[in-house]
């Protein structure tokens, strides 16, 4: 992507006001591309959060004059700014656990690491962070600033990767309409069944609008960029007998995976301890749960959308590489959810 975008930089220099209209407003033909799940046009909605990237980190190369290494900081300060407004989030419910939430957000290895880099993983969670924060602010004072604040976010976080946002668009809906309910996960759990229902039986209604193709298309894409580190994934189909059948498979290969084989490989093992060490802290998590901290729509919200993204990850990638960096982001929101729905601490943690 760096590569991309000192290219692009080049052509800004030779023709620089053709380009700057390049870089702001040719994004494509929106208007033939409103169906998300026909499979060119969900081609064209990923090429707009690749684009969206790209200019992003054209943004960058300027502002850093071409060094690549300032580029990256540029790129981190904006990902450091979501943590931080994610951090800020939980501890506006939470503040008694603040340092857990900063080893949960600024520690884990696996998230710092992969989340760090130059790709859409790192945005996606800062700007879940940002929206987070932008909706708790909008809570406290309805300014008009707060809503186009959180409007340009969410417009963001639609256009980096679209099928994240489809995802987390039905919970968010609900978060604001039981934000102040003492007993928010039943409207939860009516909408992450109805959604379940309307994904896998969505071809039987409309042909044209079958959500199973979108994940059946992304597969598709990752089997054929034949990555290493190959782990069988199961190929799917358009019926829902298909997911079903695959569902364990997929939960296996977010949670389990990668299985420790110590001596393998270095890199395997580093990132299988890892694995091993968030599993173990999920678990902790979910001993250390309390009743009377079950009631906050806000932590449901994160929860089921970063379930059923960990879902979605499960059944599209086929190799070991691309599924730890594409679940990170999930999986430390799965922790920040689940320790701020119980009563641990550092220190009454089982550390012993």
């Amino acid at each position: 992507m760096y590569v991309q975008a000192m290219l692009m930089l080049d052509d800004f220099a030779q023709q620089p006001m053709a380009m700057l209209g390049e870089w702001l407003f040719n994004w494509g033909d929106i208007h033939e591309h409103f169906n998300f799940f026909k499979k060119g046009n969900a081609v064209y909605w990923s090429d707009i959060g690749r684009l969206m990237h790209q200019r992003f980190m054209v943004l960058c190369a300027v502002l850093s004059f071409g060094c690549e290494y300032v580029t990256v900081l540029f790129y981190n300060m904006l990902y450091f700014i979501g943590l931080l407004a994610l951090y800020k989030s939980f501890t506006h419910f939470r503040p008694n656990q603040k340092w857990l939430f900063i080893i949960l957000i600024f520690f884990i290895p696996s998230v710092a690491f992969w989340t760090s880099g130059i790709h859409k993983d790192g945005l996606i969670l800062s700007l879940v962070g940002m929206v987070s924060w932008a909706s708790i602010k909008l809570m406290d004072k309805k300014h008009w600033k707060n809503f186009i604040l959180l409007g340009v976010l969410l417009i963001f976080l639609f256009g980096v990767r679209y099928f994240y946002f489809l995802v987390f668009l039905p919970f968010y809906i609900t978060f604001w309409l039981t934000r102040k309910n003492k007993k928010p996960f039943i409207a939860y759990a009516v909408v992450a069944f109805l959604g379940i229902v309307c994904f896998l039986f969505s071809g039987y209604i409309n042909k044209k609008t079958n959500f199973l193709s979108l994940v059946v298309n992304k597969q598709q894409e990752f089997l054929s960029a034949k990555g290493y580190s190959d782990m069988a994934t199961p190929l799917l189909d358009e019926t829902p007998r298909s997911f079903m059948r695959n569902f364990p498979v997929a939960m296996q290969h977010i949670f389990i995976e990668p299985i420790p084989q110590i001596g393998y490989q270095l890199k395997y093992d580093i990132t299988a301890i890892d694995a091993l060490l968030v599993l173990i802290a999920l678990l902790i998590a979910i001993w250390r749960l309390k009743r009377k901290y079950l009631q906050n729509s806000f932590f449901y919200l994160l929860f089921f959308y970063s379930i059923f993204c960990l879902a979605f990850i499960g059944y599209t990638i086929p190799n070991l590489g691309a599924l730890v960096r594409y679940e990170s982001p999930f999986i430390c929101l799965q922790l920040l959810c689940l320790f701020a729905m119980g009563d641990a601490s550092l220190k009454k943690l089982p550390l012993k």
